[in-house]
């Protein structure tokens, strides 16, 4: 298969998984956005796990690529956590499809947790939970459990820009760019927080 009509297919993929699901998503319907066969997926990708592996994989690798070019400043950690969480968001912003279909992944994995050989979102969620580590044994940010506030991060921006389709009909006359602007800037808030000198406790 020619590597455009993979991306093709991952990309019919991707949308489908997204829109209906892990178990939702049949094999045939992916096939026919690509004008390929069932069997013609299969030769390529053994069952439907595979496919939705592949999946998820790249998009896993393409976030991490992004994130990359940020790095970890340990001479501004807080400086550098934000700049990893606007490209996340920016990241999310430009993947619609990709976005739905990581919240997708946390909805349907109890049913398959147990068969489920690798989880693609570990190497993001520990990539920043090992850089917010070391800024704490550093001194620099104030101690926290690092994959707690992590998933406190992550799970906050990906729920709002998933949902934004629906705020815009809850809150119809909300100016949606405004609130998008001012999300961001309670998450940049929740990050500098870190970086506040730890409370003592007089007894």
């Amino acid at each position: 298969m020619a590597s455009n009509v993979q991306d093709e297919l991952l990309d019919a993929a991707e949308e489908l998984f997204a829109i209906k699901g892990f178990y939702g998503a049949s094999l045939s319907a992916i096939a026919a956005r690509v004008g390929l066969s069932k069997p013609g997926i299969l030769h390529h990708y053994p069952s439907k796990e595979k496919l939705y592996g592949a999946v998820l994989q790249r998009q896993v690798a393409d976030l991490l690529a992004c994130l990359d070019t940020v790095g970890g400043d340990q001479a501004d950690p807080a400086g550098a956590l934000h700049q990893c969480f606007d490209v996340y968001t920016d990241w999310l912003d430009s993947h619609e499809s990709a976005a739905r279909l990581l919240a997708r992944e946390m909805l349907d994995n109890p049913m398959r947790a147990e068969s489920v050989g690798t989880w693609y979102l570990t190497a993001f969620i520990d990539k920043l939970a090992g850089f917010i580590a070391e800024a704490c044994e550093a001194g620099t940010f104030r101690p926290v459990n690092p994959l707690a506030f992590v998933h406190l991060l992550v799970g906050a921006q990906h729920y709002f820009v998933i949902s934004l389709p629906t705020l815009q009909g809850m809150h119809a006359n909300a100016d949606i760019d405004a609130l998008r602007q001012a999300h961001r800037q309670e998450m940049r808030r929740l990050i500098s927080g870190l970086t506040a000198a730890p409370t003592t406790t007089v007894g």
